[in-house]
């Protein structure tokens, strides 16, 4: 879906695919850096705190892949 979307809306990129078997993901404007920073460093921190992790684990049973 987030391709077709892409597809249909040049403005919009798909910037990473994770292999979950789950349609999911961040959408935003590419030249919208500023709420690229804010996910991205929201992302780091919970990364680096075991947040997200926890919250992979809770959803798919594992740990994040690193």
């Amino acid at each position: 879906m987030v391709y077709n979307f892409s597809k249909d809306n040049p403005k919009t990129v798909v910037g990473t695919e994770f292999k979950t078997n789950e349609s999911y993901g961040f959408s935003m404007a590419t030249d919208n850096t500023a709420l690229q920073s804010v996910v991205n460093g929201v992302l780091a921190s919970a990364k680096s705190d075991g947040t997200y992790n926890t919250i992979y684990k809770k959803w798919f049973g594992v740990d994040a892949p690193k």
